[in-house]
């Protein structure tokens, strides 16, 4: 039986966030008490956070090894379950053939917003460092405008992904969603590229121009599953 694999362990909470999401989807397409086949290799995030996020290079070594085990896997394809990472993952995909398919944040953002037929003001959360880099600003095509938040909005932003990071603050959460929403009104997409983030909203519902990255990959990875 074929199974999805998962680069996970960094962190661990965003791991577990991701597992029971695509869990919960795949007994939701297969019926009750399905549970969706994962071949899951955790990583040391210890090791890799403090890399973070200048030093792509160093990272990509440090994974290589890993993604190369995951391809010679029954595998359909595969995820890694951190956004800032995928900067590694390029690099490793440009110096590798690969046999299996990466579920690649940038390229699904790509293709959601391309289904989008009006032209749309993107504003991506995520990390402080994601928030103003130019990595996933990339991926969003060019007839679509790409807003960079205020310094304000970037720090709440940043400021609820650290407390989710270590705990939860469902008040914090709603309230920073409050400011969002307030702040921009005005054909807008929000592109949540941050587990951490995904955790902390996912309690909001209707949620309306809402585009999160967890929840493509694990869309994608389901379509994958050759099962």
């Amino acid at each position: 039986m074929s199974s999805i694999g998962i680069i996970g362990g960094i962190g661990y909470k965003a791991t577990t966030y991701f597992y029971e999401k695509i869990n919960a989807l795949y007994e939701q397409k297969k019926g009750k008490g399905n549970s969706c086949p994962i071949l899951l290799v955790s990583l040391n995030f210890k090791d890799i956070n403090v890399l973070l996020p200048y030093e792509m290079e160093k990272v990509a070594e440090l994974i290589t090894p890993t993604i190369k085990f995951l391809d010679q896997q029954d595998i359909s394809c595969a995820v890694l379950v951190n956004n800032t990472m995928h900067k590694a993952l390029d690099i490793v995909l440009d110096k590798n053939k690969l046999l299996k398919p990466y579920c690649h944040i940038g390229n699904l953002v790509n293709q959601k917003l391309n289904k989008v037929n009006e032209v749309s003001n993107i504003i991506i959360l995520g990390t402080a460092f994601t928030m103003q880099d130019e990595y996933l600003k990339s991926f969003v095509p060019k007839r679509h405008n790409l807003i960079r938040p205020s310094i304000e909005i970037i720090e709440k932003v940043d400021d609820l992904r650290k407390i989710y990071f270590e705990s939860t603050d469902e008040g914090k959460a709603k309230k920073c969603y409050q400011l969002l929403i307030e702040t921009y009104t005005e054909n807008v997409i929000f592109i949540v590229a941050c587990t951490e983030l995904s955790i902390a909203f996912s309690n909001i519902r209707n949620k309306k121009n809402w585009v999160d990255t967890i929840d493509l990959q694990c869309e994608v990875a389901l379509e994958k599953l050759k099962n």
